[in-house]
């Protein structure tokens, strides 16, 4: 008797029994699709390496400002939702522009209340029509 085995296909994300352990798609198709996925996104990456590295320098310097500002106050820093959380806080752009800094724009959120916020502007549709990349890619562009 064969042994069986439940898998989750990385390409569809169903649920598939299979007879071999390190069967990672539930067809042919699926595999294709996930490695042109797998494809895009890198030479996405590829493509915009200048504007992640200013994306994650922004975000840094904006996690320093608040802490600063924070410090200057005498007030330590705590979730905006209410939950009162002091730990595993994220830093979030109320305006969504990661190039924003002003101590005004940003706030501290927990992990979960920031997911929930972001799920919220995107469910509103308030999220930019351009993405951060699109943004700034002419800036980036011009330095070349």
């Amino acid at each position: 008797m064969a042994i069986l085995f439940n898998k989750v296909c990385k390409g569809c994300k169903r649920e598939f029994i299979t007879e071999v352990r390190h069967q990672k798609y539930c067809c042919p198709e699926c595999g294709k699709k996930y490695q042109e996925r797998l494809k895009k996104n890198r030479r996405f990456a590829d493509e915009n390496k200048q504007l992640v590295r200013m994306k994650s320098r922004c975000h840094a310097l904006a996690v320093e400002i608040k802490t600063y500002d924070d410090h200057m106050k005498g007030v330590s820093p705590i979730c905006v939702c209410g939950c009162g959380s002091t730990e595993n806080l994220e830093l979030h752009h109320k305006n969504l522009n990661f190039c924003d800094n002003t101590p005004s724009n940003l706030e501290w959120r927990c992990t979960k209340s920031h997911a929930v916020e972001h799920a919220r502007i995107e469910k509103e549709g308030k999220a930019y029509d351009q993405s951060f990349y699109e943004l700034f890619k002419p800036v980036i562009d011009k330095r070349k």
